[in-house]
């Protein structure tokens, strides 16, 4: 990356934390998506030889594949057949994957395979999370605060991760990614811990969208709804 491209990115990056925008999930991995839009940028114009303004067509594969991965995803999990943590693991993996691509850099078209897949799983990854985060969420003012509140603390990333990507790590930024591989590893374990502590909500409430599924096949309604507290009161 050159002086002029580290510069011209680097201003991108800041002004969309300055201008407004509209409101979206947040997590510790945000600040690393957001430098995988970044590094595409630069990647392309490498590559191809085009100027910043043309390597944003170069983008759009991504945003297709993030597309194609959440309605693909999101029928399937809206059979209640997977388990919800299933899928946001799932994404990391692969993530975790192209990660260890960006970090061995075998050439340019390689690494810009890995961009696209990373960068669509990490985006389509908020979509197919959310349902499980609000899976435990009771009331509200329950729901409204725990969603602010990962919100907040999911702003992190993104200051982590302007500092992690730092120039002097160009052009490969081989430093950078193995840091990012440890974040999305420990990423990783927190969510099979999550997992721990949540499965059994997962269960009825997958037991239940079948059930109600099942219903609706006969013009039914099943008004019942998961008791998150059930594990607390059997321990009772």
């Amino acid at each position: 990356m050159t002086s002029n491209q580290y510069n011209l990115v680097t201003t991108m990056y800041y002004a969309q934390l300055v201008l407004p925008s509209t409101s979206r999930p947040s997590s510790p991995i945000s600040g690393l998506r957001e430098f995988m839009t970044i590094f595409s940028k630069t990647l392309h114009s490498n590559e191809f030889s085009s100027s910043i303004g043309q390597a944003q067509l170069l983008n759009i594969p991504s945003a297709v594949f993030a597309v194609i991965l959440t309605i693909a995803f999101g029928i399937f999990s809206d059979t209640g057949r997977i388990p919800q943590p299933v899928i946001p693991l799932f994404f990391m993996i692969v993530i975790e994957a192209c990660y260890g691509v960006l970090y061995a850099f075998p050439s340019n078209s390689g690494v810009y395979a890995a961009t696209i897949i990373a960068g669509g799983f990490s985006t389509a990854w908020y979509t197919m999370m959310w349902p499980w985060r609000v899976q435990t969420t009771e009331g509200a003012t329950g729901s409204a605060f725990a969603i602010a509140f990962a919100n907040s603390y999911g702003q992190i990333g993104g200051a982590v991760g302007s500092q992690l990507f730092n120039s002097r790590y160009a052009p490969h930024y081989t430093t950078s990614f193995g840091i990012a591989m440890g974040f999305i590893g420990m990423a990783i374990v927190m969510n099979i811990i999550t997992w721990g502590f949540t499965w059994r909500v997962d269960v009825d409430t997958r037991k239940l969208k079948r059930i109600r599924i099942a219903a609706a096949k006969k013009n039914q309604a099943v008004l019942d709804d998961v008791d998150i507290h059930v594990g607390e009161k059997k321990r009772q």
